[in-house]
């Protein structure tokens, strides 16, 4: 509903994003196949709302609220859903940040990729674990949250 309030339209944003990053979920679960031997398959999401504008950082204090500027700033949204609880963390970003940013996410996937070369025999032996017990299942539903929460 767009009822011409500008704070209401930023929120709607970070709706959208999730809504974004639960479809681009969805269609990697939808478009799996298990086929023999899986490969290592790893999907990792860094939803990011990039403003041209400045960016405020507010914390309350004892009798009022203090800003500062800010060029990233991370959003966490909680969202019930079907009897559970799912978090979102979005990155806020100043354009001006983009390069930085940029260079804070190829370093993050980076150590990930060292982490599981570095364990790649644990990492094959759970990824065997829970194909498995997915394969074993018809229902989508019940074969998501296999592949969602497997321990």
């Amino acid at each position: 509903m767009d009822d011409g309030n500008p704070r209401r339209a930023h929120y709607d944003s970070f709706r959208k994003v999730c809504d974004v990053v639960d479809y681009q979920v969805q269609k990697n679960f939808t478009n799996w196949r298990f086929d023999g031997d899986e490969n290592v398959n790893i999907e990792i999401y860094y939803p990011v709302i990039i403003l041209q504008g400045e960016l405020l950082e507010a914390r309350e204090t004892k009798k009022s609220v203090t800003l500062r500027s800010a060029a990233h700033l991370q959003f966490r949204r909680s969202v019930a859903t079907k009897g559970t609880s799912v978090e979102y963390q979005i990155d806020v970003i100043r354009e001006q940040h983009l390069l930085k940013y940029l260079e804070l996410v190829d370093g993050e996937l980076e150590r990930t990729g060292c982490l599981l070369r570095r364990r790649h025999k644990a990492v094959r032996s759970a990824i065997d674990s829970i194909v498995a017990a997915a394969k074993r299942v018809t229902d989508p539903e019940r074969k998501r949250d296999i592949m969602d929460y497997a321990r």
